[in-house]
């Protein structure tokens, strides 16, 4: 939460009575792309990678690196289709549990929307 107060251009929030979630919007080339969604179940909790948002927003080299890149966390293993297709794969927040884990998932938000 506190990555996305510092970079995220907006935090979109969800209307769940019962379970919690949030959106990391950036601004980027102009236009408003949702990067990744967090939601809550209970007490675990997963985060969405919105690829089918940013399709057509951001190049397709672009959200190959961002994929490359997010397929260096633990147990994470994305294909080209999420790109392709324009999916919203979930990831589990323990892939960020670890300070370094976290550490390239910001490095890899940072890279695709231009900080």
């Amino acid at each position: 939460m506190e990555f996305s107060r510092q970079y995220a251009s907006e935090i979109r929030w969800g209307r769940g009575k019962v379970h919690g979630s949030f959106s990391f919007v950036a601004e980027v080339g102009g236009k408003r792309l949702t990067v990744f969604s967090v939601f809550t179940y209970g007490e675990s909790c997963t985060l969405s990678l919105n690829f089918g948002n940013m399709r057509g927003i951001v190049n397709d080299d672009e959200l190959n690196t961002f994929r490359n890149e997010l397929n260096k966390l633990p147990g994470v293993q994305l294909s080209e289709e999420v790109i392709t297709e324009g999916k919203y794969p979930g990831i589990s927040i323990n892939s960020l549990l670890k300070e370094e884990d976290f550490d390239i998932f910001k490095s890899a938000v940072k890279t695709l929307i231009r900080l």
